[in-house]
């Protein structure tokens, strides 16, 4: 079930994700997870329903789904090993800075 509203388009996916999975329900799975982990990084400040996306945000959410996918094929889906669990990979600091950008202050 697609989270509303969607931060990203599978249009603006592909045309920021060349490589992007061509499976429309693959990818739209893959961004709805990131999303999810995006907006928990965000926590209060995620946009709402009436809110306007921010282009950060919604490179963010590409960046996100990018490296899941990148992690799943690194690991051929799998995310157990019998008793030994892979964790999915962190945010890295690309898409948290692009969350939370850090504000210069100039100092007097």
């Amino acid at each position: 079930m697609p989270l509303v509203p969607e931060w990203v388009t599978l249009e603006l996916a592909r045309r920021e994700w060349a490589d992007a999975p061509s499976d429309d329900e693959r990818l739209r799975f893959l961004l709805d997870a990131a999303q999810e982990r995006c907006s928990a990084y965000l926590g209060a400040k995620s946009p709402g329903d009436a809110d306007p996306i921010p282009a950060r945000l919604q490179l963010a959410n590409i960046y996100d789904a990018r490296d899941l996918w990148s992690f799943e094929n690194a690991t051929g889906g799998l995310l157990s090993l019998g008793e030994a669990a892979i964790r999915p990979p962190e945010l890295t600091r690309t898409v948290k800075a692009s969350l939370r950008p850090h504000r210069g202050v100039i100092a007097r």
